[in-house]
């Protein structure tokens, strides 16, 4: 019985101890990392729009106004993420919240492929009550708030 109790508690161990390494990184431990791959000279992680335009991620917390994200910028992992564009003093305007999650998960997909950050373009949408971002670079992905697929382009 000793060999049964010791061999079950290792597991039960592994299996927390697994469950500890998994944990999601914060909101700001995802952007800082999206920031040093994606960001411009001032840090401002950049949206190239499928329409040419282009905003910048933002975020907000309860609710204060959104402000445009700058590398290693403090951000509460209950904030809201938003694409926004920058107004003549720099600050955020025109914010799309459609740009939330799903925005980040594609951003992370694709850093690992190593894409030229100025020739990935994105388009995010509502549908069915769902976000989805569709990523085009070379290699096409779609992207939710909980997952990213390739398709075809």
């Amino acid at each position: 019985m000793k060999t049964s109790r010791c061999v079950v508690g290792l597991i039960v161990v592994l299996a927390v101890g697994t469950a500890v390494a998994q944990v999601a990184p914060t909101l700001a431990v995802r952007l800082r990392g999206l920031a040093s791959y994606y960001g411009d000279s001032q840090g401002r992680i950049p949206v190239n729009l499928d329409t040419g335009e282009v905003l910048y991620v933002s975020t907000s917390e309860r609710r204060a106004p959104f402000s445009i994200y700058t590398a290693g910028a403090p951000v509460a992992d209950d904030a809201r993420v938003a694409a926004c564009g920058l107004d003549a003093a720099g600050g955020a305007v025109a914010c799309n919240t459609t740009y939330d999650g799903a925005l980040l998960n594609g951003l992370q997909y694709l850093k690992p492929l190593n894409p030229d950050p100025t020739g990935v373009r994105v388009q995010c949408k509502e549908d069915e009550g769902f976000t989805l971002c569709n990523f085009v670079w070379h290699t096409c992905v779609v992207c939710s708030t909980f997952e990213c697929t390739p398709i075809p382009c």
